[in-house]
């Protein structure tokens, strides 16, 4: 029968699938499943994706708001020196020798003074007093450079001009490191200004006190000293100017000195030819037939020994220039002899401000000195003094009064200069 075959008899098709009965799932339960899996293999992406391969920099994390987060290397225990050397080394190229050691002892001195003595530096002192937050130069604050520069104005042995000239220094340092916290300061005016301080100079009694006490030292060192004495305020070379001149460079019918090797030599220095006054052209004539003499002594042909100021290297049998610390070293000397406190650079201001002094245009003195602008000549090395002040301004108001005295003249339609 037709019914018997549909009520699950043998022979029906439905009869012989399985009699387990399944629960068929719902809508809501079959989407709700699909969502799971594709959130967890967006999680599995994701993971596999931030984790870098063997050699690769790991990408920057994002927080919600979608700004990568910056990450900074360590600098390592003494993370202000660390950036000052890597600081130093970038400017390398474009800095002289010396620049780069005076930096490099200024910024020593300020993260860390010495590695053998274990001497702190600045900032690590006030690091520790808690005076500031950090020693790192990218993270350096306003009030960490408060901080620092309540220590200057503490400090009794750092005048206004070693002050800025530290603040100079960092300011160029933390800028290198994208950190403008000076500049802002200096926007704002909170940082302390540069004082013009008195010129230094030696008055023209005690430039032949100076040459006198260079006469006793003896030996050669003692003729070295002599001429340096005389030409170093008769020209107004710097010390490194004269040390590296060659004989070539001196003119002796036109009394002129070529300044071969100028302060930033090979990058802004300019070359200029500087004139030696009549009071030091007795002691050159001197010094050249000495230099003669002494060259005789050792067998070495004048043509062959290029320095103006040569010295003798045993074992050489050659000669080579003078050391800035061999020069260094005769200034003390003479300064113990003559009684009389200077710098090798005291010689220069003196020589622009006995130009000054005697009248000489200041752009004229300006060009001779090697300065690209008057306003370092004027602020550095040559100024009016006050008494010349006082006496210019008494000298106009007396040859006022004198036209004003004198006989009318005989146009008597001549207004007065003055009632």
């Amino acid at each position: 029968m037709d019914g018997c075959a549909f009520n699950g008899s043998p022979q029906s098709p439905i009869a012989a699938q399985p009699s387990t009965p399944t629960t068929p799932l719902s809508l809501e339960a079959h989407t709700g499943s699909e969502a799971s899996h594709a959130r967890s293999k967006r999680c599995v992406r994701s993971r596999t994706a931030s984790v870098p391969r063997t050699g690769e920099r790991a990408p920057p994390r994002r927080s919600r708001q979608g700004r990568p987060r910056i990450r900074v290397r360590s600098m390592g225990k003494y993370p202000f020196m660390a950036c000052s050397n890597k600081y130093l080394h970038e400017n390398e190229a474009h800095l002289s020798k010396s620049t780069l050691a005076e930096y490099e002892r200024k910024l020593r001195y300020l993260g860390r003074r010495s590695t053998e003595d274990k001497k702190k530096g600045v900032f690590q002192m006030l690091h520790e007093r808690g005076a500031i937050t950090t020693e790192n130069p990218y993270h350096m604050t306003e009030s960490d450079m408060r901080a620092f520069l309540l220590w200057m104005r503490d400090e009794k042995h750092l005048d206004n001009d070693t002050q800025t000239k530290y603040i100079g220094l960092l300011k160029q340092l933390l800028l290198w490191a994208n950190n403008p916290v000076l500049e802002r300061m200096h926007q704002k005016r909170q940082l302390p200004k540069r004082v013009s301080k008195e010129v230094k100079t030696l008055s023209e009694n005690d430039i032949w006190r100076v040459i006198d006490a260079a006469k006793r030292i003896e030996g050669w060192r003692g003729i070295v000293a002599t001429f340096l004495s005389v030409v170093y305020p008769f020209t107004g070379l710097r010390p490194s100017e004269l040390r590296q001149a060659r004989i070539i460079d001196l003119d002796t019918t036109k009394w002129e000195l070529f300044v071969a090797h100028p302060k930033g030599d090979g990058k802004y220095g300019v070359k200029r030819t500087v004139p030696v006054l009549p009071p030091a052209r007795p002691y050159v004539f001197e010094y050249l037939r000495q230099r003669s003499e002494y060259l005789a002594k050792y067998g070495i042909p004048e043509n062959q020994c290029e320095q103006l100021i040569p010295r003798f290297v045993r074992g050489r049998n050659e000669t080579a220039y003078f050391s800035l610390t061999a020069l260094h070293v005769l200034k003390y000397e003479i300064e113990a002899i003559a009684g009389i406190p200077f710098k090798l650079k005291t010689f220069r201001a003196t020589y622009g401000q006995m130009l000054k002094d005697k009248g000489a245009n200041i752009e004229h003195i300006s060009k001779l000195m090697g300065h690209h602008t008057t306003t370092t000549t004027e602020t550095y090395y040559a100024r009016v003094k006050d008494r010349a002040a006082f006496d210019g301004v008494n000298q106009v108001w007396e040859d006022q009064a004198l036209k004003v005295n004198s006989p009318p003249d005989k146009n008597k339609n001549a207004p007065p200069i003055y009632q």
